[in-house]
């Protein structure tokens, strides 16, 4: 079995049903992760309010860079790291990779695939009780802020009103 289709079976413990489509699907051209230097990704984590935040969610895979420079704080405690990605040919580029195995098999770290943003509710409902009362960030890849800012801020808003709603309704029991 190559890399890729351990990865695949790895993921398949999360997402089985994409997970499954993922090596019968054409894509018109390869998809090539984003260069994003170390530098740029220390720049941009800096820049997150990190303070008692329990989970950061972020918009796309990148090159995971992102993900490299969010390896400390992940460490502390019992943090949690959240990909978020609507494009497939980004997660099959990035199951080809080793920094995509390590990714996968990181007990703290998950990735969705969402296709539309109705389908990020499935994600919190899954997420809610690990995540109740606890801070969470919601940020992006530089790439996806700016090339898929409409569907960015509609994912950090949707996230954060379900938080809040399963936290008042929790609460309230």
């Amino acid at each position: 079995m190559n890399l890729f289709q351990k990865n695949i079976e790895k993921w398949s413990e999360t997402d089985p049903k994409r997970a499954l489509m993922l090596p019968y699907l054409h894509f018109d051209k390869p998809h090539v992760l984003p260069k994003v230097t170390l530098d740029e990704a220390k720049t941009w984590f800096k820049s997150l309010d990190l303070k008692e935040t329990k989970a950061l969610f972020i918009y796309g895979v990148g090159s995971l860079t992102y993900y490299k420079v969010a390896k400390k704080w992940l460490e502390k405690g019992d943090n949690r790291l959240i990909f978020l990605e609507d494009d497939l040919t980004a997660i099959h580029a990035l199951f080809h990779t080793e920094i995509g195995k390590e990714l996968l098999h990181e007990n703290r770290v998950s990735l969705y695939y969402f296709e539309n943003i109705e389908e990020i509710k499935q994600i919190t409902l899954a997420l809610r009780f690990e995540f109740f009362m606890k801070k969470i960030l919601v940020s992006a890849t530089k790439n996806y802020e700016k090339r898929k800012n409409k569907t960015y801020l509609e994912l950090q808003h949707r996230i954060y009103n379900d938080q809040s709603l399963h936290n008042s309704l929790l609460q309230e029991y």
